[in-house]
C-alpha cells in the first residue's frame, strides 16, 4: 500500500521537493470531482495517479507491472547526479554544447535578463550588444519574432513571444508600444532571449506553430545510449504553442501523435483530456490528416544519442526537439520529464533494459537508513 501524505512520502525517500509535489497532485485530484471515489482509491492504491490510470487504460492493462507508477518515479528523483546542473538550465546547456558538433542543434542566444542587468550572448548582432532594454526592442524589430523564457523554468510556464509586424510591437500577439517593451524587459529577470522556431513545411502544414517531439535517452554505465520512447505533440488553437503543461480542465486538451523512435513514423493523434482520452487523427483545427514520416529523423535520432553520449555523466535525459525551416533543434533537455504521455505509447518497463535500469533505483530506496533517508529529504534541485 502506498502513502501518499507527506510525512509517508519522507519516510519512503523522497525529496522533500517531490513529496510536496506529488502530494499537491494527488490532493488536487481528489478535490477535483472528475473521478469517482472507488477509481481513486484503485489508482492510487496501485502508485498512480487517477489522470495516468485513465491515459494508461490501467484496468484493462495485461501487464499493469510494465508501467512505471507516478509514485515510483517521483520517488526516485533524482536520476542524475550533480551533473544534473548541465542541463537544468538553459543557459548552461548552451554553454556546454558551445564550440561542438551539436552546437548548431541549439537555437540562438541573444540575451539574458539578471536581476540588474541585461547581458548580451554569444548570439547577439554587434549593434544590439548592450544592456538597456533598448537593445531588445531594437534586436525585435530586426529579428521580427524572438523567443523570451525562463532560463530554468519548467512546463513551458512564462514563454513569450515578442515580435514586430508593421511598424507595431507585440507581445504574446497583444499590441504594445515600446516603453511597453522594454518595462516587460525589466519586469522578467532570470529569462533569456533565444531565435524564434518556425516549423518545417512538412510539420508546418500540420500546424503553422512550433510542435514539441519529447525523446527521452538513458545512458545506463557503459552500455551504449538508448531511447526509451516519445512522442510528437502540436499545439491548437486553444492550447497555442505545444507546451507540457498538464491542464486541470476537463475541457482542455494537449493534441499528442505516436511516433515511432526508430522511423520516425507518426499517426495515430488524440487529444488527451486529464480525465479522458480520445482519438483524433485529424489535427482540431486544420483538419490535416496527421500522419507521415518526419523528414531528418535519423539526424535527429543520432544528435540525442550523440549529445547523451557526450554528456554520459547526465545518465536520464528528456529532450524537446523539434524541426524548423532551419533543420533540427533542440529547445531544451530535462532531468527529470513527465512520464505520463510517454507511457500512453509505450510502458517504460516494458522492456528488459528499460526495467533492469529503473527497478534497482527504486530497491536502493528501500535499504537506506533512517540517517540516507533524512539526507535524501534534503536535496532540493
Amino acid at each position: 500500500m502506498y502513502d501518499w501524505t507527506i510525512d509517508g512520502m519522507l519516510r519512503a525517500g523522497f525529496s522533500k521537493k517531490m513529496a510536496d509535489y506529488l502530494h499537491g497532485l494527488w490532493k488536487q485530484e481528489k478535490e477535483s470531482g472528475l473521478w469517482a471515489e472507488e477509481d481513486l482509491e484503485w489508482a492510487h492504491a496501485r502508485g498512480f495517479l487517477a489522470e495516468s490510470a485513465v491515459a494508461y487504460n490501467l484496468k484493462e492493462a495485461e501487464h499493469i507491472e510494465d508501467y512505471l507508477s507516478d509514485y515510483e518515479y517521483y520517488r526516485i528523483w533524482p536520476l542524475n547526479s550533480w551533473e544534473r546542473i548541465w542541463i537544468n538550465d538553459k543557459l548552461t546547456l548552451k554553454y556546454m554544447l558551445a564550440g561542438t558538433k551539436y552546437d548548431r542543434y541549439m537555437p540562438k542566444y541573444f540575451y539574458y535578463k539578471t536581476e540588474d542587468r541585461l547581458m548580451p550572448l554569444m548570439d547577439c548582432p554587434e549593434d544590439c550588444r548592450h544592456s538597456s532594454a533598448d537593445a531588445v526592442v531594437l534586436l525585435v524589430e530586426r529579428e521580427k519574432k524572438v523567443a523570451c523564457k525562463p532560463c530554468n523554468g519548467a512546463l513551458s510556464v512564462g514563454f513569450f513571444e515578442l515580435s514586430y509586424e508593421n511598424e507595431t510591437f507585440y507581445i504574446n500577439g497583444e499590441v504594445c508600444v515600446k516603453e511597453e517593451l522594454r518595462s516587460f524587459v525589466e519586469k522578467h529577470p532570470n529569462y533569456i532571449y533565444t531565435e524564434y522556431f518556425v516549423p518545417s513545411t512538412q510539420l508546418g502544414e500540420i500546424f503553422p506553430l512550433i510542435h514539441t517531439i519529447r525523446v527521452l535517452a538513458i545512458k545506463d554505465g557503459e552500455e551504449k545510449s538508448k531511447i526509451a520512447g516519445g512522442y510528437l505533440r502540436f499545439g491548437t488553437k486553444d492550447s497555442g504553442h505545444a507546451n507540457y503543461m498538464n491542464s486541470n480542465s476537463a475541457t482542455v486538451f494537449a493534441y499528442d501523435v505516436k511516433i515511432d523512435t526508430e522511423s520516425g513514423r507518426f499517426s495515430e493523434g488524440k487529444a488527451v483530456y486529464i480525465d479522458r482520452i480520445e482519438d483524433m487523427p485529424y489535427h482540431p483545427d486544420t483538419n490535416v490528416l496527421v500522419e507521415g514520416t518526419i523528414d531528418l529523423w535519423e539526424e535527429a535520432r543520432d544528435m540525442v544519442i550523440g549529445i547523451t553520449e557526450y554528456l554520459g555523466l547526465c545518465e536520464y535525459m528528456g529532450f524537446d526537439i523539434c524541426f524548423t525551416n532551419k533543420g533540427v533543434k533542440i529547445m531544451e533537455i530535462n532531468s527529470h520529464s513527465g512520464i505520463k504521455h510517454l507511457q500512453m505509447r509505450k510502458p517504460l518497463l516494458e522492456e528488459e533494459w528499460c526495467r533492469t535500469y529503473f527497478t534497482p533505483k527504486i530497491e536502493h530506496l528501500n535499504c537506506l537508513s533512517p540517517e540516507e533517508l533524512a539526507k535524501r529529504n534534503q536535496v532540493m534541485r
